[in-house]
């Protein structure tokens, strides 16, 4: 019971990503990383594949969209960018399928 209440203070005064890395180091492990690293590499790794000189354009969609869909995922995201260009050129005459 000590060492939980110890880790409880050593808890209180720390980050979270510090306590992380501090259980880690104790236990042996690999930091699992903080909570939003997930998605901010997933972020990072679909903005690597567009242009340079586009790249914070569609950093602001991405992140408009997920604020308007209430979502931190950038996939989930970029899917309903999709769905909301399949709707626009489906007005226009030209329904995708599927």
């Amino acid at each position: 019971m000590e060492a939980v209440i110890a880790w409880a203070e050593h808890a209180a005064a720390m980050t979270e990503a510090a306590f992380q890395e501090a259980v880690s180091t104790a236990r042996g492990a690999k930091p699992r990383g903080v909570a939003g690293d997930v998605e901010e590499k997933a972020l990072a790794a679909l903005l690597a594949l567009v242009p340079p000189e586009r790249q914070a354009w569609a950093e602001r969609v991405y992140r408009m969209v997920g604020r308007v869909a209430e979502t931190t995922n950038p996939i989930y995201a970029y899917l309903l960018a999709l769905e909301l260009l399949a709707q626009d050129l489906a007005h226009q005459g030209h329904p995708v399928e599927g």
